[in-house]
């Protein structure tokens, strides 16, 4: 039998390493990933990095690369993940090991 998904407070509770419950995507959902850290710097800005997914190889070296397949504003310069936004992620898992993840 399987372990009932992680949700609620026990979901974002650290010392829990169960499986996290996973939103349903249209093409189907494989897993969800949750991790935690204290960032020193002030909340927009951190909010605005991860928005900005044309500069996540500056610093995140699991996801370095974000293409956008889809966008409420396909006409806007400069691109930046909001709600309706399809992306494809270029995940390196290993030093070795590349893949692509379809991501909504």
């Amino acid at each position: 039998m399987s372990p009932k998904p992680l949700s609620g407070d026990a979901f974002h509770d650290p010392s829990n390493t169960g499986p996290r419950t996973t939103q349903q995507i249209r093409d189907g959902g494989t897993f969800s990933v949750y991790a935690s850290i204290a960032i020193n710097a002030p909340t927009q800005v951190v909010y605005d990095a991860i928005l900005d997914v044309q500069k996540w190889h500056e610093w995140n070296t699991f996801v370095p690369k974000v293409d956008i397949t889809g966008h409420p504003h396909p006409h806007k310069g400069r691109l930046k993940m909001m709600e309706g936004t399809n992306m494809t992620f270029h995940v390196q898992m290993t030093p070795d090991e590349q893949t692509t993840s379809k991501e909504t």
